[in-house]
């Protein structure tokens, strides 16, 4: 007795599951199987875009279109919304011959996805990803083909979608130590394991003579058991998991603090401490209401905050990103654009933007001294800030060299660890 999805009449999920299971107590057998789990690429936009009417009559057509094709060499599975699998007896005792014939099969299926659709003159192309995992009975637990199966597919998404990728368990093993490396990051952030950085920022006198104007709070994560971690290990996984919302609120909330300190600080009173903005926690619906929460609460100068902000951030949508940063100004904090020149800019974003600040990427300044190339982009940055009225700071400096083609060059701030390498407060002082 099967379970059965009333859309499109297949066994469901289920039922899915069941029959793996009875794969895992099965006696030997010296065939391979293979476990196929296609997901349509993109669904979500006919549901959103056409209607669910429309989508539910696709999903029909499709799994009338993968019977023709199983036939009788395995069983058709819709495991989810837009999502069908296959369990697949191949008649090959060879595991490289069940490896092509599983193969084929996905190709077969991809091929019938991408042929057109057509309903009341509206024609729909989509494609699909699969992923496989090719095995003996008792090979496996039944969650463990489940899990393998869906992690091939996993790969086939990330690697650019409508593609078919098998199942290898050493990127198995990467998706594991992933989510592993996620629990820890969200146990630190949860548990005080985070600790802010400074580095500081220098500008040139009148006279020539450097002193510093302000620092960058940078995060760092204290592991119980590995150390202090760089965030270029985790700040991308916080990114993709959505993590980099409350932990870019906790960096706001102690760089704020710090400035609220720095208030009674002779020497730093008068510092600006620039916050590096994720474009998740910008477009997040609470950073407005957590900016302005902290501000009533902590009661720091916004004037001596700056935020820096990515290119991409203010291209992805610039009508919403404009709104927000109109109110940032409003509220009188210092913006900046963060990594200058690596994103895709243009001279009407400067113009209808209210920054104040560009940064020049650090890789430029690392390659400028023996690329004409590079120093060229610095010039024209460094010239597109006098036209827009905008500071300039060149970040990554590491040598006297840079430093002084810096300066001939026309600029008058800096950042990098020729001047000072990030440091704990304690160490700041």
């Amino acid at each position: 007795m099967y379970r059965i999805d009333p859309l499109t009449h297949l066994a469901d999920r289920f039922a899915l599951h069941e029959a793996l299971a009875r794969i895992e107590s099965a006696p030997e057998e010296e065939q391979y199987q293979a476990l196929l789990i296609m997901d349509l690429d993109r669904f979500r936009t006919i549901n959103h875009t056409q209607g669910h009417v429309t989508g539910d009559r696709i999903l029909i057509e499709l799994a009338s279109r993968f019977k023709d094709l199983v036939g009788t060499q395995g069983r058709l599975y819709r495991s989810g919304g837009d999502e069908f699998s296959v369990l697949y007896q191949t008649p090959f005792y060879d595991e490289s011959q069940a490896k092509d014939a599983a193969l084929f099969l996905a190709q077969k299926m991809s091929y019938a996805v991408s042929s057109s659709l057509t309903f009341e003159d509206k024609r729909f192309r989509l494609s699909a990803s699969i992923g496989i995992i090719v095995f003996k009975n008792r090979s496996y637990s039944a969650e463990h083909l489940f899990q393998y199966a869906d992690s091939a597919l996993f790969r086939a998404k990330e690697e650019g979608k409508n593609t078919i990728r098998f199942f290898q368990s050493d990127f198995q093993a990467h998706l594991e130590s992933k989510a592993v490396f996620l629990d820890q990051l969200l146990f630190a952030v949860e548990n005080d394991q985070m600790e802010l950085f400074y580095q500081t920022q220098t500008t040139l006198t009148c006279e020539n003579t450097p002193y510093v104007y302000g620092a960058e709070a940078l995060v760092r994560w204290h592991h119980p058991h590995v150390g202090i971690i760089a965030p270029s290990r985790f700040i991308p996984l916080a990114e993709e998991s959505g993590l980099i919302v409350p932990l870019g609120d906790w960096i706001l909330e102690q760089a704020m603090r710090r400035l609220k300190a720095w208030e009674n600080d002779p020497c730093k009173r008068l510092w600006r401490l620039s916050v590096n903005i994720s474009t998740k926690q910008f477009e997040h619906e609470s950073f407005l209401p957590t900016v302005y929460a902290l501000l009533k609460r902590i009661a720091c100068d916004p004037r001596k905050i700056c935020f820096e902000l990515t290119e991409s951030l203010l291209i992805q949508d610039a009508k919403k990103a404009l709104r927000k940063i109109f109110e940032l100004k409003r509220l009188g904090i210092f913006l900046s654009i963060d990594d200058f020149g690596t994103g895709f800019s243009s001279l009407s974003y400067l113009r209808r933007l209210k920054v104040d600040e560009l940064k020049i990427d650090q890789s430029f300044v690392r390659r400028m001294l023996s690329s004409p190339v590079d120093q060229t982009i610095i010039e024209t940055i460094l010239t597109l800030g006098k036209r827009f009225n905008l500071s300039i700071v060149a970040e990554g400096i590491e040598t006297q060299a840079q430093y002084q083609v810096l300066k001939n060059l026309g600029c008058r701030s800096f950042q990098g660890y020729f001047f000072h390498k990030p440091c704990s407060y304690a160490s700041l002082e």
